[in-house]
């Protein structure tokens, strides 16, 4: 069982009590935690302490009297996670119409305006009983200031960014909505503080330092339907963690898209990150965000857009100039290049490196990549000699896999986590590689299964530090 953290509730206007209208009674009917606020503004906050969840269970309510002569009211959310699906925060008007129904991760300020039936208004607050693991977002809590905006002012007037309700946006601003510039988002949603950068065609962009739990976001326009890939290259240290999410004509968020690499994010921990298929006409916005559930370290990556027609799929970093890409969106690796990269299309980014007979040979590899080398047996040798694969990890944080794969390099089977018998490959040693993580690995092939060819080994980093 969890311990409940306290919650830190503030407010800054008048603390009043008064007679709630009985049309709103209900909505507050049972709850024990309820709040009366009257003025011009006000302002109230669920958050746990110390940066911990906020409680299961959790009923709260909060009245505002703003009076007759008020037509306009704008909620101004600073911050936004609850449980997503299951935590709910909840905007009724006077006539008990629910005008908002608020869950999961917001973009911030998210603004919500009532333009009708404002002089009491009620906002309920409502989390489930149980914590679900398997949710999108944490149960952070928010924190939201209300003003009468009659007057039709937008939420910081629109951080010189945008036109407050100029109706110009898409969808159309109103009276108190900003409408953004291209380059700024969202209009209608927020007050265009948040900077959106196009993305063109084949053109790389790189981002720098991402601290952890923060977002960046993209743009591209599809004039007509295409064939669409976005791939995010992770450059940082392995303790940062990008996840790649996609979303059409609105900013996304960890609870809020349409198209994610979830499998790449969560099971494989590689540095490739992709989201491919066909798209049709519209506006698509890119977020990638150095995710708090896992990152303690700033996150750096490159990222790059490619459409072709809708007969042909772009392929993932062109195929490192070591390949042809092909119309279904593989590559076709020239000689002595592989790019198995776990549960994607092939990158041709690996160099298979010849490995002399009794020579030591050290490298580095980072979490979710190979490392390849290939042991020729000529004819003289065959089914006479033993060989030996020996492998000493000089990163005990590291959970290396060393396996042997004759003719081809061993690769991860499509669909699968990565674990020993996830592979394709003829040796491994499992031993080695249960017992000890990978630090000291063995792979022997007897003189009755050595057959003249060529071997070739692959090195894989399931988990951890980069591995020397």
């Amino acid at each position: 069982m969890r311990a409940s953290p306290a919650l830190r509730l503030s407010s800054l206007s008048l603390l009043v009590l008064h007679q709630i209208p009985l049309v709103l009674a209900d909505q507050c009917h049972g709850i024990t935690d309820q709040t009366f606020q009257q003025g011009a503004s006000g302002s109230f906050a669920v958050l746990g302490e110390h940066f911990e969840d906020y409680a299961d269970g959790i009923s709260m309510c909060w009245v505002l009297t703003l009076g007759t002569s008020v037509s306009s009211v704008t909620f101004s959310f600073t911050d936004f996670q609850t449980e997503h699906d299951h935590d709910f925060v909840s905007i009724y008007n006077a006539n008990d119409e629910r005008k908002a129904h608020l869950s999961g991760e917001l973009i911030t300020p998210y603004v919500a305006r009532l333009d009708e039936h404002v002089n009491t208004v009620v906002v309920l607050f409502e989390s489930d009983g149980t914590y679900h693991s398997g949710a999108d977002t944490q149960q952070l809590g928010f924190a939201v200031e209300w003003f009468d905006s009659s007057d039709g002012s937008c939420v910081n007037d629109c951080s010189g960014h945008g036109t407050c309700g100029s109706g110009m946006s898409i969808p159309p601003s109103g009276p108190g909505e900003c409408s953004c510039g291209e380059d700024w988002a969202v209009s209608g949603k927020g007050d265009c503080s948040v900077p959106v950068t196009l993305l063109e065609n084949h053109v790389t962009q790189n981002v720098k330092d991402l601290a952890v739990g923060e977002w960046v976001y993209f743009r591209f326009n599809l004039p007509t339907s295409k064939s669409i890939l976005v791939e995010v290259i992770d450059t940082s240290d392995v303790n940062s963690d990008a996840m790649l999410v996609l979303n059409v004509n609105d900013l996304p968020t960890m609870s809020h898209f349409q198209y994610t690499d979830f499998y790449d994010w969560y099971y494989d921990g590689g540095d490739i990150h992709f989201i491919s298929g066909q798209a049709g006409y519209g506006t698509y916005y890119v977020g990638v965000v150095n995710d708090e559930f896992r990152a303690t370290e700033p996150l750096s990556f490159n990222i790059t857009f490619r459409q072709s027609n809708l007969n042909k799929m772009p392929c993932i970093q062109d195929c490192n100039g070591h390949g042809t890409c092909k119309d279904n969106g593989e590559c076709d690796c020239e000689e002595g290049w592989f790019g198995r990269h776990a549960n994607i299309p092939d990158t041709c980014e690996y160099k298979i490196k010849e490995l002399a007979l009794d020579h030591v040979h050290s490298s580095r590899v980072r979490v979710g990549d190979w490392d390849f080398y290939e042991v020729v047996v000529g004819p003289d040798q065959a089914y006479e000699r033993t060989l030996m694969i020996q492998f000493n990890s000089q990163s005990p944080h590291s959970y290396p896999l060393v396996l042997v794969r004759r003719e081809t390099p061993p690769h991860l089977r499509e669909g699968l986590l990565p674990t020993y018998d996830a592979f394709t490959f003829d040796w491994g040693d499992e031993d080695g590689f249960e017992l000890l993580q990978g630090q000291r690995q063995m792979v022997r092939i007897n003189s009755t299964e050595l057959a003249a060819g060529t071997y070739v080994i692959g090195i894989f980093n399931l988990w951890g530090h980069n591995v020397i």
